[in-house]
């Protein structure tokens, strides 16, 4: 009988202390990385055709993270032109400094020219590639005019009296 309690006692600590790690795991991810971000463009409303140019930097003292893109919630890209960003550099002290963030710029042109008009939601999403924790994300609305119109009037030309 108490084998038998103490066997228990022994796979109750057990299975406490991986729950506890684990506990203690996540809190510590979830605190661990600095990240800021700016979507310089678009900017928010803006209208759009066929191609959706995207401007802006990201800190983060996180060793490996991505920039992905979404359209209303669905990954659309992922960011892969970097840019250095002195101005930012100078700017931002924290968030990993030059050290993580050699290039915090980023330009990257995304092709809409599969997707309707209508107004969407353009989301960035800052994701720590180990863990897949969101570090930091933003959201611009945005109408996209897929079809250009243009119109010419030859007739009547200017001056020209009609009767």
């Amino acid at each position: 009988m108490k084998k038998t309690i103490r066997y228990f006692g022994i796979i109750f600590l057990v299975v406490l202390s991986i729950f506890v790690m684990d506990l203690i795991n996540s809190e510590v991810n979830a605190s661990t990385y600095q990240t800021r971000m700016n979507l310089e463009e678009p900017q928010n409303g803006i209208k759009s055709s066929k191609e959706l140019h995207l401007k802006g930097w990201v800190m983060s003292n996180s060793p490996s993270y991505s920039i992905k893109v979404y359209l209303d919630g669905k990954q659309v890209s992922t960011i892969t032109n970097r840019v250095t960003r002195n101005d930012v550099l100078n700017a931002i002290k924290d968030s990993g400094g030059s050290k993580y963030n050699s290039k915090p710029g980023y330009l990257q042109t995304i092709d809409l020219s599969s997707y309707d008009s209508g107004t969407y939601t353009l989301g960035l999403k800052i994701i720590d590639s180990k863990t897949n924790q969101i570090l930091e994300q933003t959201t611009r609305t945005i109408y996209l005019q897929s079809h250009a119109t243009t119109m010419n009037l030859e007739l009547p030309t200017n001056r020209t009296n009609s009767k």
